[in-house]
């Protein structure tokens, strides 16, 4: 499934779209329909949608809504731009002699609705269209032919306010009409040919039709929430989107202060300065017209006690955005500031998400801190030292010579160098006593520093006369919806077990009716007339218990099955039974043969083996034919003798062993040469009977040569070996 959808709630069908892999697919609803009507019916049980609604919105028209987007946005001072009762006044005209008004009747007006809308879209291309309706009101026809010049005469008013909405249109946009690049014409009514022509007049530009007019705008929906998601990963597009109207806060003054504190005053504006000198209105616009969405920005007030804020839209009648009461606690000390939180959402609506009062506390710390010392407390410090070199010196020693020079390179280590480097260090040695200290020495002081901490609180906002739903209110549609939702999905599977019932008693009475039927030789004469009787009885159950639940089908279900079960169960067996035996008997025929086979690819196997295969074989068959045998003298409505499944267990043992014995692979060429170097072996003659090397009777060449002496062997001269064979290796010689 998607991970996101653009939703079209339209005022007549909405439309649902997805994103999928690189493409946005309009999803279809339960009856295959890309549109879904948007009507919500009402029954005694449950809540109809979409197209179940419009299926029964003549029978149950009174519990029917229909159009909910009209709703929306009701309060908006916008004018509607065409409304249906137009059309109505066609049918006014035609029926007015006969003294009916179809519009007071609520199933009148609905069928006259309908075939308006069938008029309309006639109109749109054809000059002439017949309107008729059946029993419109009582025995009372509606036939009227209806014009498409008649049509445009109605909707004459229509025109100037269309051209005024695209006037502002481009006023707010800063634009012209000569900036435009191209308009493309979306919607329904976009098809209407006097529609078509106002917007060609008004803009001077010819239109474009490269888009799906109905579900152009789910895809761009579908688009955005796509934009939006981490899951999905789309080529940069900016949309940016604004808000039409401006949003305006106003607050009472905060009042004068013997301090003349007038910190507030520097970014407030009066409208209504009171003569007595108390709290003034003041008001700022927070968001201008056009403003971007998703923006937040931070008002700044200084309070003693709780304030007020109004937030609405300027310039409008039905303005108010509700009222904002900041919980300040109270303070008799100086003004507290506090920070205002004003958001305009992703959705375009106004809030207060939060204030924060912040407050500065002054408090010391005892710090150490490193500064430099007197230039008198040092010299004091340095005279006792002096004092002490100077008597150091004159006994010889020399610490305080190494201490100075301890930037001094040390030289090479040979005698002149020394010498040298000693002699320059004496030229520029001076006395202790009398060298300059350029050193600035520091010292720890413990300081008292004060220092300054914010801290932040949130601030309590209570919100009255906000538009839409209180939180409360929300949680309680929610728990509605769920609760609704489950009726909903209880009745839902209520019906598909009643469905189910009843399908299976038509089917099962089916499968018995004649002795061509499925079940009919599968059951004896008194278990068709038994379940003849329950097939009976449970229908007229059905018909007697519409209103039964979902639990009481499932058991009469359960309780009417197994008579009809086993006649499935038999009919199942018989049907599949000679498949499995032909398999079997391929099987048995195949590897009886194979182990039977000269072929050289088995000559390896042992004969044992093949014959292991091949009385595995004779077994299985001599089984198989023993059950056909009794399989064939008992009826068909009885258990069967032996069953499919075993049958095919039986063929996948002996498939399992012989595929076993017959891939065995021949042995590697490798061990073939090993034994047959172990035959040889074991044929040539024995050590005792070779005779020794330099004797006739197999007597030690020890016995010529003496005990430990050199065994003499011939070499061939001519050998290319010979001389190099005996060849004594050279050794290593010291030469004086």
């Amino acid at each position: 499934m998607s991970g996101v959808i653009g939703i079209d709630l339209g005022t007549a069908d909405a439309i649902v779209a997805s994103v999928g892999r690189g493409v946005v697919d309009i999803v279809r609803n339960e009856v295959s329909e890309r549109k879904t009507p948007c009507v919500v019916g009402f029954t005694d049980k449950n809540r109809l949608i979409g197209e179940a609604a419009m299926t029964s919105i003549k029978s149950n028209y009174k519990n029917t809504c229909r159009n909910p987007k009209q709703l929306l946005g009701r309060s908006s001072p916008d004018d509607e731009e065409l409304k249906k009762e137009k059309f109505f006044q066609i049918c006014d005209n035609a029926i007015a002699d006969d003294g009916l008004d179809p519009l007071k009747n609520a199933k009148a007006r609905f069928k006259l609705e309908e075939a308006v809308n069938k008029v309309k879209k006639i109109l749109s291309a054809n000059n002439e269209a017949v309107l008729g309706i059946e029993c419109l009101m009582g025995d009372e026809d509606l036939n009227a032919v209806v014009t498409r010049d008649k049509l445009e005469e109605l909707c004459t008013p229509m025109i100037g306010k269309m051209q005024s909405v695209m006037d502002r249109a481009l006023k707010e946009a800063n634009v012209t009409a000569d900036d435009l690049h191209s308009v493309e014409i979306i919607g329904g009514v976009s098809r209407v040919p006097f529609i078509q022509r106002t917007i060609v007049d008004t803009l001077h530009k010819g239109l474009s039709r490269t888009l799906n007019a109905d579900e152009c705008v789910a895809r761009g929906c579908a688009l955005q929430a796509a934009m939006l998601s981490p899951l999905f990963k789309v080529r940069d597009f900016a949309v940016t989107d604004f808000s039409q109207q401006g949003v305006e806060v106003a607050w009472k003054a905060a009042a004068a202060t013997s301090t003349g504190d007038d910190s507030e005053q520097q970014h407030e504006r009066a409208d209504d300065d009171t003569a007595d000198g108390s709290a003034s209105i003041k008001r700022t616009e927070v968001f201008q017209p056009r403003s971007t969405l998703n923006m937040v920005k931070m008002l700044t007030f200084y309070r003693k006690d709780a304030f007020d804020l109004w937030a609405q839209y300027p310039n409008s009648k039905d303005a108010s955005l509700g009222r904002f009461t900041v919980q300040v606690p109270h303070s008799d000390g100086a003004p507290k500031k506090i920070k205002v939180r004003a958001k305009l959402s992703l959705h375009g609506t106004f809030s207060i998400e939060n204030a924060t009062m912040i407050e500065e506390e002054e408090y010391q710390v005892v710090e150490k801190e490193r500064r430099p010392k007197d230039k008198q407390q040092q010299q004091q410090q340095q005279q006792p030292a002096a004092g002490a070199g100077a008597g150091a010196g004159a006994a010889g020693d020399d610490d305080d010579d190494d201490d100075d020079d301890d930037d001094v390179n040390m030289p090479d280590a040979s005698p002149s160098a020394t010498t040298t480097t000693n002699a320059d260090h004496d030229v520029n040695m001076q006395p202790a006593e009398t060298a300059p200290s350029d050193k600035e020495e520091y010292e720890e002081v413990e300081v008292t520093k004060t220092k300054t901490r914010t801290e932040k609180t949130e601030i309590p906002i209570i919100r009255c006369g906000v538009p839409g739903m209180t939180e409360e209110q929300l949680i309680a549609a929610e728990d509605d919806e769920s609760k609704m939702r489950g009726i909903d999905r209880e009745v839902a599977e209520t019906d598909e077990k009643r469905n189910e019932l009843e399908s299976y008693v038509f089917e099962s009475r089916d499968k018995i009716s004649s002795p061509s039927s499925k079940w009919y030789e599968f059951l004896s004469a008194a278990q068709r007339d038994e379940l003849s009787n329950i097939l009976m009885q449970t229908e007229d159950w059905i018909y007697d218990h519409y209103d039964a639940t979902k639990a009481e089908y499932m058991d009469k279900l359960i309780a009417i099955r197994p008579l009809g079960d086993g006649a499935e169960y038999r009919a199942s067996e018989a049907s599949l039974r000679p498949e499995a035996e032909a398999k079997t008997q391929d099987a048995m025929q195949k590897y009886r043969s194979l182990a039977q086979s000269p072929d050289v690819a088995y000559s390896h196997i042992a004969i044992e083996r093949k014959q292991h295969i091949i009385d595995e074989c004779q077994k299985l068959e001599s089984w198989l034919s023993q059950q056909k045998a009794l399989q064939a003298r008992q009826p068909l409505y009885d258990t069967p003798v032996y069953t499919v499944a075993d049958l095919n267990a039986k063929t996948d043992a002996l498939i399992k062993l012989a595929d076993g014995i017959l891939s065995e692979k021949p042995p590697k060429k490798e061990e073939k040469q090993q034994s047959t170097t172990t035959n040889d072996a074991s044929e040539s003659p024995s050590a005792d009977d070779t005779p020794a090397a330099g004797g006739d009777n197999g007597e030690s060449s020890e016995e010529e040569g003496g005990a430990g002496g050199p065994t003499v062997e011939e070499v061939d001269s001519s050998s290319p070996d010979a001389s190099t064979k005996y060849e004594a290796s050279p050794k290593d010689m010291d030469v004086d």
